[in-house]
Order: C-alpha cells, then structure tokens, then sequence
C-alpha cells in the first residue's frame, strides 16, 4: 500500500522545498475569533510545523455566527483548546503552543521569547494590537495585522494589503494610525483592511450615537459589533495566505 501523503496537492504547488519550509515554520496567530480561527484552520491543512496560539477567551453561544472553533460541542472551552485540538486533528505533526491570556503592553515581547518565523495579529483590542505591533516591531518578525471586519456585509468586501499609514475610510484603521503614532510608529505596520464603509442598519428612534459606532474597537465600542458568518474569514484567510507566501518567498 503507497504511504499516504496528506499534502500531495499542495506539493503539486509549492513543490518538495516548499513543503519543507512550511513544515519548519513557525506561525503564532494572536486572537482565534471570527479571524483568527480561519487563518489557523489554513495554516494548519498547509503543513506549518508549529503553532503559536494565542487568546485569553472561551468560545460562547454569540461565537457560532462566525467563529471557525464554535459548535455546540465546543461552547466554554477555551479558544486555544479547541484551536490545538482542531489543528491536531488535521495535521499531528504540527507542534502547538498554547497561550491562553490576553496580550497587554506588559506581556506582549514575553510572548515572542519562541521566535516566530511570522504573526497574525487578529486582535481586536486596539492597546493589545498596539502593543503586540510594537514587539514584534523591536524584534524584526514580520506580522500581517488585520483592522476592521464587523459591520461589512457585502460578499465583495475588497480587502486589500497595504501599509497602515495608506488606509482610510476604516474606523479601526483611523483608531489604530493614532494610536501607534503615540508609539511612535507612523509606517511600516502590514495590515489587511477594507474601504467598504462599515454598514449601518436603519435604527428606531432610540439608535446609538454616530460617535459609538465610529470606532470598530472593542475598547471603546459601548455595544457589541454586528458581524456576518463570511466576512471574518474572508480576512483570517487572506492572513494565512499573505503568511505562507511570505516564508515561501523568503525561503527562495
């Protein structure tokens, strides 16, 4: 009987030194919600050979609309919990770190002490996604950030890579530029984001202020953000996508 290769068609791709690069690679993804989650499941079934995972929240009922890692099986665990098992269950080969905390400007380049080859900053905290930026900015390990994905709900949402002092119309992108300048960072942070003006449903009379919509961060919002099954995925995707060709080209 022929071994089993589970990562035939990506060899096809990639070919034979792909495959090993990816396999010695190592990814942390931070924040495993409606983003994160996708992008773990894409790094996983591409053969990374380890996983840095990193949350400090338990999947609930209001995840299921959305989040990869939220069935009914799975409310109340811990995201990175489920996260590893999902990722061994895929591929047994991957070596998994879990860090089940939240980030904070105290603990975020304790959290880079493994090396990682590259991170997915999925966070939606803007002083978490500060602070994680400025880290991994001190240590030279390339991240992809991904800025607002709640209140979209066109298929074609058109998310594009760019630097984030190049992005506009985006409320957590705006919230994010001021905050990283107080850091002073102005350019030079990798971001995923959409120019699709976040969508307001008509509201009654007693709708939220202009103001509480305006800033897509968890910090500051007064409520939660509406948010749509395809939409955070879409994001998580194109993460992975933009981390794996990443190392493949660095590799070449």
């Amino acid at each position: 009987m022929a071994a089993v290769n589970p990562w035939e068609r990506t060899e096809l791709l990639i070919g034979t030194d792909g495959l090993h690069t990816l396999a010695s690679a190592r990814v942390m993804v931070v924040g495993l919600g409606g983003v994160g989650s996708y992008a773990v499941e894409a790094l996983a079934r591409a053969g990374i050979g380890a996983l840095d995972l990193v949350d400090g929240d338990v999947l609930t009922y209001s995840n299921l609309n959305r989040q990869l890692l939220a069935t009914q099986k799975t409310i109340g665990q811990a995201k990175v919990s489920a996260a590893a098992q999902r990722t061994a269950e895929i591929n047994p080969q991957c070596r998994v770190t879990e860090w089940n905390l939240w980030v904070t400007p105290d603990n975020a380049m304790n959290l880079l002490q493994t090396k990682p080859d590259y991170i997915i900053d999925a966070i939606d905290d803007l002083t978490a996604k500060a602070a994680l930026i400025k880290a991994a900015q001190q240590v030279g390990v390339p991240t992809i950030s991904v800025l607002g994905t709640a209140r979209r709900i066109d298929p074609w949402t058109g998310f594009q890579h760019a630097d984030i002092s190049v992005t506009h119309t985006c409320p957590l992108a705006r919230s994010l530029r001021k905050r990283l300048r107080q850091l002073g960072i102005e350019k030079g942070v990798s971001v995923i984001y959409t120019p699709q003006p976040p969508y307001i449903l008509p509201m009654s009379s007693e709708e939220i202020s202009k103001d509480e919509w305006s800033d897509a961060s968890r910090t500051y919002s007064k409520q939660p953000l509406g948010s749509i099954s395809y939409v955070p995925g879409q994001a998580g995707l194109i993460a992975a996508g933009i981390a794996i060709t990443s190392l493949l080209d660095k590799a070449r």
